[in-house]
């Protein structure tokens, strides 16, 4: 499948929480995150363990996407769908199969909102670097109005 998202760095997430609120998107949660990234030896993809916390309850899930890494807000990337597993060891042992090594790690707090096929992904990252990102995904029309309005938003702070 193909992601269409827009990611972009922020100072303050609230800008973004109080939009996803007064405009009836659902909070679907807060996770803390800490994903494994793994590259083939190409660069051209990336293995990825992430290891999601919420409510004291952990998942580990293994997916996959193109390393394709822009300046452009806007990238479409192809991925996989994730993969739940509990053996942490087998998975380490799926990507040294496949010819991926390990090379960073991201520690994260992930706040979800979603309506109608779109998605805000707002991250507040402690590792390797402290950094706020905001992503909006999903269908590509409702995106990229949605972008708009937010964009609005950021250029009148």
């Amino acid at each position: 499948m193909i992601e269409y998202e827009y990611s972009f760095n922020v100072s303050d997430l609230g800008i973004f929480i109080n939009f996803c609120e007064k405009n009836g998107f659902t909070f679907k949660g807060k996770t803390h995150e800490e994903r494994i990234i793994f590259r083939n030896k190409t660069k051209t993809d990336m293995g990825r363990i992430t290891i999601s916390t919420a409510e004291n309850k952990t998942i580990k899930t293994l997916d996959f996407k193109q390393n394709l890494l822009t300046d452009n807000a806007l990238s479409e990337r192809k991925e996989s769908k994730s993969l739940e597993f509990q053996d942490l060891d087998s998975a380490f042992s799926i990507l040294d199969y496949l010819g991926f090594v390990q090379d960073n790690t991201l520690i994260r707090e992930r706040y979800v909102y979603e309506k109608e096929n779109v998605k805000f992904e707002m991250d507040e990252y402690s590792k390797p670097n402290s950094n706020k990102v905001v992503s909006i995904e999903g269908d590509k029309e409702k995106v990229d109005k949605i972008y708009l309005k937010v964009s609005k938003l950021v250029e009148e702070k």
